[in-house]
């Protein structure tokens, strides 16, 4: 591990979950009862057909308005309908870009509505759900999906974890506060107390400020401390912190350092707001962000930061922002350490030279539907490539 930039992270990170149910789906396009309709009015009937031929291009917009016009002629015909909630099923997942997206999730209710047995809707919205820590909202779903779809691969194994996690709140005090809930170990209630959950307030509302943002749901917070066993051991002992849905804290015996607490705290919440606001973004962008604005680094370690990072430059790493992915959980931990010091320097000298408005106006278009990518080119004009050699260009020029 490089110790220089290893002694600088306070071992949070963000790890994101993915099970991917909807490429096992299978497809209602081409089935016959779709495209032969026979009855309604002929105009009807060549809307539908259009519809049909949109959605087969991956054109969902298109294809939604066709339907949606068929639909308001023949209001009762299933064809139409059935046709419509696939198409506001493969709409939401681009029209929404996030997990979080409001209006991502308002489509796939508009589709079950219109067919309540759509799988690619029921699978969907369930995952959006998982993904927001919303577990029995998921798991109903998900049952629902099972019943008209028994055979579906991985569907029994997604469905016995959700109702893991459901269980998970077991023995487990809840206390409320303005947009998350805090739960811990109930034998440790006299010792936390109001105390916690004033600090979880006082930095949710310092951090809603500096975002812009305020969370679309409750955030739950699970303070894992030893006594509650083998469900509070984390993924990797060097982190403190973790985001999945759900915030999960392990403080291990540092509950008494007030400073690490706090930074702990403040950077799992910048992923779970970034969360709610587009959903699964690049690992660079939340890294970033959580610790620009969530431990918020001194300028001396900001300092040695950018040291160890030219130090490595100069042997064969080279920064390369989208090589992360979207978590730095898989990585080497010598790589691991110094994707942290790039992501931060990076969000860092994207401030300076673009203003320090830039994190908030980015998170505003990701909540209206932007992705990343065409955020950050509205932003700065330019796209992340060049923004990333703009940055290698003033690291190595500052020698």
């Amino acid at each position: 591990m490089n110790k220089v930039v290893g002694t600088l992270i306070a071992g949070v990170m963000c790890v994101t979950l993915i099970l991917i149910l909807s490429n096992q789906l299978p497809s209602y396009i081409g089935q016959k009862s779709v495209l032969k309709k026979k009855e309604g009015t002929s105009e009807s009937h060549a809307l539908n057909q259009q519809g049909v031929g949109f959605l087969k291009k991956g054109k969902f917009q298109k294809a939604v308005e066709k339907f949606r016009a068929a639909g308001a002629m023949e209001p009762k015909d299933l064809v139409i309908a059935h046709n419509l909630s696939l198409g506001l099923a493969r709409l939401s997942k681009v029209n929404g870009n996030s997990a979080g997206s409001r209006r991502s999730e308002a489509l796939l209710k508009e589709a079950l509505n219109l067919w309540p047995e759509n799988p690619e809707a029921l699978n969907s919205l369930s995952f959006r759900y998982y993904e927001d820590g919303r577990y029995r909202d998921a798991w109903n779903l998900a049952v629902r999906l099972a019943a008209f779809n028994p055979d579906l691969p991985h569907l029994s194994d997604y469905i016995a974890r959700l109702k893991g996690l459901m269980e998970e709140d077991k023995g487990m005090v809840a206390e409320e506060g303005q947009y998350f809930r805090l739960l811990y170990s109930g034998a440790r209630q006299l010792e936390f107390e109001g105390e916690l959950l004033f600090i979880l307030q006082e930095q949710m509302d310092s951090l809603t400020a500096a975002l812009g943002i305020f969370p679309s749901h409750p955030i739950d917070v699970l303070l894992m401390t030893k006594d509650l066993g083998e469900k509070a051991k984390p993924v990797d002992p060097v982190f403190k912190g973790i985001y999945d849905g759900r915030i999960r804290l392990y403080p291990g015996d540092s509950l008494n350092d007030r400073e690490m607490w706090t930074g702990t705290v403040r950077h799992e919440m910048v992923h779970a707001l970034l969360h709610q606001a587009g959903g699964i973004l690049p690992a660079w962008f939340q890294e970033g962000v959580a610790q620009k604005l969530g431990e918020r680094p001194s300028a001396g370690k900001a300092l040695e930061m950018k040291r160890a990072l030219r130090n490595a430059m100069e042997g064969v790493f080279t920064p390369d922002l989208l090589s992360y992915g979207d978590s730095f959980v898989s990585l080497p931990a010598d790589e691991r350490n110094l994707a942290y010091a790039d992501s931060y320097l990076f969000i860092e000298y994207l401030e300076g030279k673009y203003g320090e408005n830039m994190i908030p106006v980015i998170v505003s278009d990701l909540q209206q539907g932007l992705t990343l990518e065409e955020a950050m080119r509205a932003f700065t004009k330019k796209d992340i490539s060049d923004l990333q050699a703009d940055f290698i260009k003033d690291l190595q020029k500052e020698g």
